[in-house]
């Protein structure tokens, strides 16, 4: 008589469900001996820092970076001009999607589209350099009128986001066939209609997002730490971001703290930080960090 899987007794240790598995790690982390992307370090690392927008919709109508160039310790001011045709147009996943795609752009060019949208980039010896350089920036946006309600986004006359698609929708899902729905609505006693609306949910995890990047010009390598959660779904998007095959970037992640809620948190969507960091160390041929406690690296 045969046994059934159910049947089988279960080899010591191989059960796992509502046992309790020793953390391996816990003795590295509680001794100070956690390797996070802030430790890594890397000979001749240069910092990046951003200026960003302050409100969500606006004209940039004048960027001055004359007195941020001129300070000590800065390597390099990029604008748009200097980096946007460096990369490839990264759109939302789902671009296949007729309607879905969306581009982003590395730095601001001509607007502003939300709170936070990267204008320049200062590179600079240190962090404290670039953070200075970026105080230092004039720039003026004359505000506009922002795109924050989704009904509202809707309506006839609404400004949109990206005017070169002519609408706010980016996508409408298909209900598939509706009439067992609507012939069961039609007998039914009672037929509630009522709308919901909920805040927004985000995690927030206090860890800085951090981002190093190293161009081995020699081997044509692009090697990256960041705190992520996916490392493979980092590399493809730097590969179809940079236009290089993924076999020549290594995207390395070590000890992860907060975002380690948030698996995308290090590499979710079209971060100003990898885009520019990975360019200006190719560019400049040494490694570009970026950190930040900000929404955006």
């Amino acid at each position: 008589m045969g046994v059934t899987a159910s049947q089988r007794p279960m080899t010591a240790g191989a059960r796992f469900v509502g046992q309790r598995v020793a953390r391996r790690e816990d003795a590295r982390f509680l001794t100070g001996r956690g390797q996070y992307v802030d430790d890594v370090t890397r000979p001749g690392t240069l910092h990046a820092a951003f200026a960003r927008s302050d409100v969500a919709r606006g004209t940039i109508t004048s960027v001055d970076v004359a007195a941020a160039t001129a300070m000590p310790g800065v390597v390099a001011v990029l604008l748009a001009s200097d980096v946007n045709h460096l990369v490839q147009d990264f759109v939302v996943d789902g671009e296949d999607r007729a309607g879905f795609a969306r581009p982003f752009r590395v730095l601001a060019e001509g607007d502003v589209r939300f709170v936070g949208d990267p204008i320049a980039v200062v590179i600079a010896e240190s962090r404290y350099l670039a953070e200075d350089a970026v105080d230092a920036f004039d720039i003026v946006v004359e505000p506009q009128e922002p795109v924050v309600d989704p009904e509202r986004a809707l309506a006839d006359g609404a400004p949109l986001v990206h005017p070169e698609s002519g609408s706010n929708l980016l996508y409408e899902l298909p209900g598939g066939d509706t009439s067992a729905f609507d012939e069961a609505a039609a007998s039914a006693p009672v037929v509630v209609t009522e709308t919901f609306h909920q805040h927004r949910y985000t995690t927030v995890p206090l860890e800085t997002r951090g981002i190093l990047s190293s161009w081995d010009p020699s081997t044509e390598e692009l090697t990256v730490w960041t705190s992520t959660q996916g490392p493979h779904g980092a590399r493809s998007y730097l590969a179809r971001l940079l236009g290089i095959d993924d076999s020549h970037i290594r995207v390395v992640m070590p000890d992860v703290g907060g975002p380690s809620c948030w698996p995308r948190a290090g590499w979710a969507g079209p971060s100003s930080g990898y885009r520019t960091g990975a360019r200006t160390s190719s560019a400049t041929t040494t490694p570009v960090r970026t950190r930040s406690r900000s929404p955006w690296p």
